[in-house]
């Protein structure tokens, strides 16, 4: 291995040995990478004495091998603290003034009945149609001997009157399977019910559990017994799907199927009462007589997809709860009317968004559960929203009371007016008012520290969002507490420091970056990254998701395209706006991330409607995301584009029509003119359907989502009124017809695997067009993901229009893609990938001296105490640098200069991060003089480079041709230059190196860069050069110590000229260390350090003097700074 030319800071080739070590070459490739080295080839080894000569077959040459492969090495993260800003404790509020809430809640007491699939009423006719049998009784049939007596027909035997039994007995088996225990009441019910139409010595009972061979029979006592069939002429009914509804069915299927024919055999009768509707029954069961249970028959199968759709909406309607019991996911799944069945209970029970299931309840997996509520609130009706909650309150009777004020606090607060107004009025003050009194109280019952601590961690964003600031206090003191004795934990997204009090002295934190992680402790290894103040204790690392710092967090690229107006992530995904200057003002139109994935396009052949262009069905992979308009192109962009209106049913917000293909490629062409470098197409056929289907199956309720014959009242409405898919996108199925970008294909023979435009070369410019999504004036079959038609691009008809794509093809395109994850993936929404959470929280108090944390993963994040909040961003190497790193001492950077002879000369520059500091002197310190105060606090808010040495002559001599010096080397110091030769310099270098923007520091800067956060040195003489070891001259820079910031010869060997001018005390200065700049370009100006020629009085910190800005001596030159960028 070959490091680069980079300091290493802590890490090195002991790193590489250890990686190899725990990882082998795999971990040692890692390690290589994120320490920024390269492999360089194996040697080969030594050859071995040369053998006596003997003839051999020529053997073919071979390459040693590389323990690392060549690969683009991954740049270190360079983290630099940009702004520092102080912030004042939170004031305690007054208990006397607080309102309470002293009212109850409206929890019932008793525990609702579960509703039953059927009712028993409903049932019992079904149940005699398929349950009873005809026998004859001992009365003759005196109608029928007649009938056959005038028809000429011999009576053989003595026709009996029949009526129908139910049989001699009955065996009824219920199935104990996971799946099905949302219908284990139903099961316990029908058993009781069933049971009462036969004798008691007639009745056995079965049960059948996951896995097992057959049933199980209940003896009289409830003791388990071996299965024996029953005796012939007696009724089986089976309570089970017949392993219709399971993952892997077949097996299951088959071990009934088995049954039922011995069953037969045994002259038995074999019935199943099937809790899924018809359209879920598999073949493979013809010994059953099937009976559905909830009485749905229905026509044809239902696709997976639908039921997937159906399963997860019902699923995000649940995630409204904490638990679900059975009987609640009935009532939610009625709410949904024709939109869910009994299976689709079965679907979402078995859900891997469900965990602990039980016959009692069920709880949500956390990482599933916060992304599905956050879909319910964007995309259920208020009406349904409301009702869902209010199921969940009739469940809550007889429970603690704490399941549901955690259920109410957890739903988003724009959407609390949908529900009851007893809900309004009562539970949710009354769950606010529990939170903030288990907060005050000293007496909290065992184990709520436990119990709160899973509550904070699986809540939603909206838990932690509440617009009352005591509860929002409450819970991060609550969470704070539950946490005690951690030193590292993560905490909830809205928790501060601040909200902790602290009646402590604040101590200074110091931050260092070390490998991936963020260490707080005092001394220790790593770069250092910055000092923060805390009264608490508590040092708060989180993602910055201020509106500054969210454009690097946004953009893949770390900035945003040019067209972009405003850009923003919310809970369906990424999104984009674009504006367009009209007549009447600028019109805005939003554009969607749709993540790259894969998914089968067209019909498979047994879908209702189906059409023969729509196959055959093939699996397409789009390798890149693309941006797609959330809604068709409204009226009101079009007029903005083209300055007409060619539609017929006019309104701005309504889609644009009556448009041709060839006007849809002007109007791109203009539109781009506009905004350089938006780049809109029409999207790609396949394209459309991705972006359509949204890795869902056809919406269960079309009206909800699509304007078409039955609800459009013969005309467009506008845009964005119906219900978006998954990923925010409005009107894809309805309002207008669609075009595409690709050839008219009357199949999907031979199209693109890869979702791009079919176009064939030898078509001419009049060939059809794809269109898609239907119009106002289709019907449902015409309005489905899969339908397309075909237009000729001059055709123009009210039910016409259109939506823009963008693909972002590179980065020299504007890349304009968001920074996602962009691995291969099924079309669907990221669920869980990045919970909600207000990064890690460090303790420092209580006996912990150290704390870590990992390093976030944004481009900028900050660092939140009680007393100050940081801002640290990444770096990459500004344009003016010639190289860039990171050490023990921190962050450097490097700028380089070609000399008139000679290799480039060059000066390294140290990042100073912002921070406080006391200015100045105090009135005890020996030697002091009085123009060093009065001693005040300083705050830089913003960091600032400074050269790392005081300028050398070999500079000087690269940039001004000449050297002014006494005592002549390239690498001492320069000296006897005045403040205006040093402005001079200053405009030389600045024109020679492009938006370097040197100058010299501020007088509070150069201090605070010079006392670096600690105190005078103990050993002066092993960092500066003064009279007592300087032997009456310069010396070369950078021999003695650096500070903590890693500058030397702040101190001795020459002043240093500072921008200010001259004041015999700080009475006035700024307090933020910018240059205090009040006088004539005749005004003395300060110079700071002390040089070879003086004593310790004055080498030190806070020792100033002034000189006329012409002033030339041989102890006196400069260092320079940049203020950031």
């Amino acid at each position: 291995m070959q490091p680069d030319r980079l300091p290493r800071g802590c890490c090195g080739l002991a790193d590489l040995l250890l990686a190899r070590a725990d990882g082998g070459e795999e971990g040692l490739a890692a390690a290589a990478r994120l320490l920024a080295y390269e492999a360089a080839p194996r040697r080969p080894p030594p050859p071995p004495p040369r053998p006596a000569p003997v003839e051999t077959p020529a053997a073919p040459a071979t390459t040693p091998s590389s323990p690392v492969s060549p690969a683009s090495l991954m740049p270190a993260p360079v983290w630099r603290v940009v702004a520092r800003d102080p912030r004042k404790p939170r004031e305690p509020s007054d208990d006397t003034t607080r309102k309470r809430y002293t009212g109850g809640d409206t929890l019932a007491d008793t525990v609702p009945p579960a509703r039953d699939l059927r009712r028993w009423s409903a049932l019992m006719p079904a149940l005699r149609g398929a349950f009873t049998e005809r026998v004859d009784r001992h009365a003759l049939d005196a109608d029928r001997i007649v009938r056959d007596i005038g028809r000429g027909r011999m009576v053989r035997r003595l026709p009996r009157r029949q009526r129908l039994r139910w049989g001699r007995g009955i065996q009824i088996i219920v199935d104990r399977s996971q799946r099905l225990i949302p219908f284990q009441d139903d099961q316990d019910r029908m058993v009781q019910r069933l049971a009462t139409l036969f004798p008691r010595h007639a009745v056995e009972t079965a049960l059948v559990f996951d896995g097992a061979d057959g049933p199980i029979l209940i003896g009289p006592d409830g003791d388990y017994r071996d299965y024996c069939l029953p005796e012939p002429g007696w009724l089986v009914a089976v309570l089970s799907d017949l392993g219709c509804l399971a993952v892997s069915p077949a097996p299951i299927i088959a071990r009934w199927e088995t049954l039922g024919r011995r069953l037969i055999a045994a002259g038995c009768r074999p019935v199943a009462l099937m809790p899924c509707p018809t359209s879920r029954w598999r073949v493979g069961l013809d010994s059953w007589t099937k009976l559905p249970w909830e009485g749905r028959w229905g026509t044809g199968s239902i696709p997976p997809a639908e039921c997937e759709a159906r399963s997860r909406r019902l699923l995000r309607l649940l995630s409204l709860a904490i638990r679900v019991e059975p009987g609640l996911l009935r009532d939610i799944r009625l709410l949904l009317g024709a939109g869910a069945d009994a299976g689709t209970e079965v679907d979402a029970w078995t859900s891997d968004a469900l965990v602990g299931r039980s016959r009692v309840a069920g709880t949500f997996n956390t990482e599933r559960a916060n992304p599905l509520r956050r879909e319910a609130a964007a995309t259920e009706t208020p009406a349904l929203f409301g009702a869902v909650v209010a199921c969940i309150q009739k469940w809550r009777a007889g429970l603690a009371p704490e399941v549901w004020y955690e259920e109410l606090l957890n739903l988003p607060e724009d959407r609390l007016d949908a529900l009851p107004q007893s809900i309004r009025d009562r539970d949710l003050p009354a769950a606010r008012q529990y939170v903030k009194d288990l907060e005050r109280t000293l007496d909290r019952p065992p184990g709520w520290d436990a119990w709160y601590l899973r509550v904070s961690t699986r809540a939603s964003s909206d838990y932690h969002a509440q617009s009352d600031p005591d509860l929002r206090v409450a819970q991060n003191r609550l969470h704070w507490r539950a946490t005690r004795g951690q030193t590292t934990i993560e905490v909830p997204p809205d928790f501060d420091p601040i909200d902790i009090p602290s009646d402590l002295s604040p101590i200074t934190v110091p931050l260092r970056h070390r490998g991936d992680r963020i260490v707080a402790e005092p001394g220790g290894t790593g770069s250092p990254l910055a000092t923060v103040l805390t009264r608490n204790g508590l040092v708060q690392v989180r993602e910055d998701g201020e509106a500054s710092d969210r454009t690097a967090a946004f953009w893949a690229s770390g900035a945003p395209p040019s067209w972009a107006t405003d850009w923003g992530s919310d809970a369906v995904g990424p999104w984009v706006t674009v504006s367009v200057e009209g007549t009447d003002g600028p019109v805005t139109q939003r554009l969607r991330w749709i993540p790259p994935g894969r998914f089968l396009m067209g019909s498979p052949e047994d879908e209702p409607g189906r059409f023969h262009d729509e196959g055959p069905q093939h699996e397409v992979t789009l390798e890149t995301g693309f941006w797609l308009f959330d809604t068709p192109c409204t009226q009101a962009l079009w007029q903005a584009v083209m300055g007409e209106n060619p539609s017929d049913f006019k309104s701005p917000d309504r889609p644009v029509e009556t448009v041709r293909w060839h006007d849809v490629q002007t109007f791109l062409q203009r539109i781009n003119e506009r905004a350089p470098g938006l780049d809109l197409t029409l999207p790609s056929e396949a394209q459309w359907e991705y972006a359509c289907r949204a890795g869902e199956g056809p919406s269960p309720d079309l009206d909800a989502v699509a304007w078409y014959d039955t609800n459009s009242e013969g005309q467009t409405h506008p845009v964005g009124q119906k219900q978006p898919n998954a990923w925010g996108l409005h009107d894809m199925l309805g309002n207008v017809w669609e075009w595409c970008a690709d050839h008219w294909h009357g199949t999907y023979k031979g199209a693109p695997a890869d979702g791009s435009s079919w176009q064939d070369a030898e078509a001419d410019t009049g060939a059809d067009r794809v269109v898609r999504g239907g119009s106002w004036d289709n019907g449902a079959r015409g309005v489905r993901a899969a339908y397309r038609f075909r237009v000729h691009p001059v055709v123009r008809f009210n039910g016409l229009g259109f939506r823009c794509s963008r693909v972002p093809v590179s980065p020299a395109s504007g890349g304009a893609e968001p920074a996602e994850p962009a691995s291969l993936r099924p079309a669907e929404r990221p669920e869980g990938a990045t919970p909600d959470s207000g990064g890690s929280l460090l303790r420092l108090r209580e006996d912990a001296r150290q704390a870590a944390c990992p390093v976030p993963s944004a481009r900028s994040f900050i660092v939140r105490t009680d007393c100050e909040r940081l801002t640290v961003q990444s770096l990459e190497r500004p344009p003016w640098a010639e190289a860039m790193g990171r050490d023990r001492f921190g962050l450097w950077v490097r700028i380089a200069l070609e000399a008139a002879e000679g290799p480039p000369v060059t000066q390294r520059m140290r990042w100073i991060p912002p921070g406080r500091f006391m200015m100045g002197s105090p009135e005890d310190e020996p030697g002091r003089y009085d123009d060093e105060g009065p001693q005040h606090e300083v705050t830089l808010q913003q960091g600032f480079w400074l050269f790392d040495t005081p300028c050398t002559q070999a500079l000087w001599q690269a940039v001004m041709g000449e050297n002014p010096s006494k005592f002549k080397s390239p690498d001492r110091p320069v000296e006897k230059v005045s403040w205006n030769d040093a402005q001079t310099f200053l405009q030389r270098i600045n024109d020679r190196i492009p938006g370097l923007g040197l100058t010299l520091p501020s007088e509070a800067r150069w201090e605070y860069a010079c006392r670096a956060g600690a105190g005078p040195p103990p050993d002066l003489g092993a960092v500066a050069w003064y009279d007592r070891n300087s032997g009456r001259e310069t010396h070369p820079v950078g021999q003695k110590q650096a500070n903590a910031w890693g500058l030397h010869d702040m101190l001795g060997n020459v002043w240093e000229w500072c921008a200010d001018p001259w004041h015999e005390t700080y009475d006035g200065a700024p307090a933020d260390g910018t240059s205090w700049q009040d006088a004539g370009a005749g005004a003395y100006r300060v110079v700071r350090g002390g040089s070879w020629d003086d004593g310790a009085r004055d080498v030190r910190a806070a020792c100033r003097y002034g000189y006329h800005p012409n002033d030339r001596y041989v102890s006196l030159g400069f260092r320079c700074s940049r203020v950031q960028p």
